[in-house]
């Protein structure tokens, strides 16, 4: 009986293995989904190629530079940017999407690819920062709302690696846009608002990064070790989850409440040059 009992716990055991194993073949066995066509990623691939050295003390310490050196020779400088921004400026127009498929021997490839978009994003800051030294505020605001746009849209799609480069990204160009406030009407102050907005609603959920983190797992470790993660029910979990889960609450919070200044300085500036009804005699 005792043996009996053995044997069938032994068969449950392997049974549930090899469901485990099913299951997890299955996941990793997806075929690379379609993705957008054109492929906004493929052109800031193709502006990332058309980068010039990266000017590091520049992007670094934007406002010192221009002041070391003048706003003329940082002008000159930026010129050799200009293909590489129509670039973006045609990504931004496409839907974007990383691939689906990650293994590991392309992952770093994709990885140092995030890095120059990082890059680009830095100098359509140091351009903005030139416009708004200019006093061309329109300009500048357009170029800061550019690199939150392209932090969303260039990183679809990415693992919890890239999202770090994201989110530093749209926190930096966030501090820019609060910085340049009070030079804001109340017209540029309420697009501004709607801008920040319809980012809000193109940008790829915490959730679903999460769901890339776990197909990238999954598709570069083996079937046993899936298996058994599944059957002890831990799956394969970044440990770091949490890390990325705090940080994308705090900058989201700071969005939230940029986007809540940014409205009540566009009411506040409206009422104060809303036409006042004049006043009719008699009527007292």
């Amino acid at each position: 009986m005792k043996t009996r009992s053995l044997i069938i716990i032994g068969l449950s055991f392997v049974l549930i293995l090899l469901a485990a194993l099913a299951f997890s073949a299955w996941f990793t066995q997806t075929e690379d989904m379609a993705l957008p066509s054109p492929n906004g990623y493929d052109t800031f691939v193709e502006a990332s190629h058309l980068m010039p050295t990266v000017p590091t003390d520049l992007f670094n310490n934007p406002e010192s530079q221009i002041e070391i050196h003048g706003r003329e020779s940082v002008t000159s400088k930026l010129e050799a940017w200009q293909p590489v921004f129509e670039m973006v400026d045609k990504g931004l127009s496409q839907d974007a999407r990383m691939p689906y498929l990650r293994p590991m021997d392309q992952h770093n490839a994709v990885v140092q690819q995030a890095k120059q978009f990082f890059h680009i994003g830095l100098a359509i800051r140091v351009q903005s920062m030139l416009h708004q030294q200019q006093e061309e505020t329109e300009k500048a605001v357009k170029g800061y709302l550019k690199m939150m746009r392209l932090s969303g849209e260039a990183f679809r799609g990415c693992v919890l690696i890239d999202l770090s480069l994201s989110l530093h990204l749209l926190e930096t160009a966030m501090q820019d846009i609060r910085q340049i406030m009070p030079q804001l009407d109340a017209s540029l102050s309420r697009q501004t608002l709607d801008a920040l907005n319809e980012i809000e609603n193109r940008r790829e959920s915490f959730q679903s990064i999460l769901d890339n983190e776990s197909q990238f797992i999954a598709q570069n470790t083996s079937p046993i070790q899936r298996g058994i993660a599944w059957l002890v029910g831990r799956g394969l979990i970044n440990p770091a989850v949490p890390k990325f889960k705090q940080k994308w609450a705090q900058t989201f919070e700071k969005f939230h409440k940029l986007q809540d200044d940014l409205k009540a300085q566009a009411e506040s500036l409206a009422s104060e040059t809303a036409p006042t009804a004049p006043s009719i005699p008699g009527a007292d």
